[in-house]
């Protein structure tokens, strides 16, 4: 079968692509279907979404990431090339997708296998966005942009699901909203984060994935399977938006025009945000 191929191009709202039968974002992919998804911040979602779709089943997606590893001065690792040393994190990437394929599946059954795009013979054939990430020594947090060259396989995970727009769910403990961190007593940064729930990849990637965890959850996937519709994704959406806000009351502030903890929706309070339904 011909694969089908879209585009979300920065500023559309609509996949471009005269080829496609998919006419809107909140459609469903054909079978063998794929879209390339490249998307900037928005006020609905803070993070932007870099990666390629393909839909294989009923129920199952390929998501595919097209990475770029570069070092940096803090890395003392042994591969000192860029081709040796995106060669390395690629196939440790590959296996550790490979080694929990089967984790990625949330309530309705809905499975998501992730992959390391390998050129024009991958079977997502037009190039998904480039995502650069640097490689830094092991004392370094861990994030969409940046791997410590010790990265635990569950934290890979957890770190390309963000390359699809999914938010960090667990409460801020390192950092404070002035951007030092907390060991001087500040009050933690994104005060008016959602938490999700405790076996949530988005919080705890290693309850999620080797605890008997859940993993992914159904808002999780609507984001991934349907990118950029607020239709299907505008419970998720109402909540992801504060992931990385701070509260007025937090930074000392007499105003409370901008507290975002006063405009959050009751339903982001609970751990359950992150499912479509009830």
């Amino acid at each position: 079968m011909k694969m089908l191929v879209s585009t979300i191009l920065l500023s559309a709202t609509t996949l471009a692509s005269a080829q496609s039968t998919v006419s809107r974002l909140c459609e469903d992919l054909p079978l063998n279907g794929t879209v390339r998804v490249s998307a900037p911040p928005s006020r609905n979602n803070p993070l932007p979404a870099n990666y390629g779709l393909r839909r294989t089943g009923e129920r199952e997606y390929e998501v595919y990431f097209n990475l770029e590893f570069t070092a940096t001065p803090s890395y003392t690792g042994p591969h000192r090339t860029k081709e040796r040393l995106n060669q390395h994190y690629k196939n440790s990437m590959r296996e550790c997708f490979q080694n929990n394929e089967d984790e990625l599946v949330d309530e309705f059954q809905r499975k998501l296998k992730l992959k390391v795009y390998d050129g024009p013979s991958s079977p997502f054939g037009e190039a998904p966005p480039v995502v650069k990430i640097d490689i830094v020594g092991d004392g370094a947090r861990a994030n969409a942009a940046a791997y410590p060259q010790s990265i635990t396989c569950s934290t890979i995970i957890h770190e390309v699901l963000h390359l699809t727009g999914l938010s960090d769910e667990y409460p801020e403990t390192a950092l404070t909203y002035s951007g030092g961190d907390t060991q001087g007593g500040q009050p933690a940064a994104f005060d008016c984060r959602p938490l999700g729930p405790r076996d949530s990849i988005m919080r705890d990637q290693v309850a999620a994935l080797y605890h008997n965890g859940q993993g992914l959850y159904s808002g999780h996937v609507n984001m991934i399977i349907y990118p950029g519709c607020r239709q299907n994704n505008q419970r998720y959406m109402a909540c992801v938006k504060f992931a990385y806000e701070t509260s007025a009351a937090n930074r000392n502030s007499s105003t409370r025009w901008f507290d975002c903890a006063t405009r959050i929706p009751d339903h982001c309070r609970s751990e359950d945000w992150v499912r479509i339904s009830q």
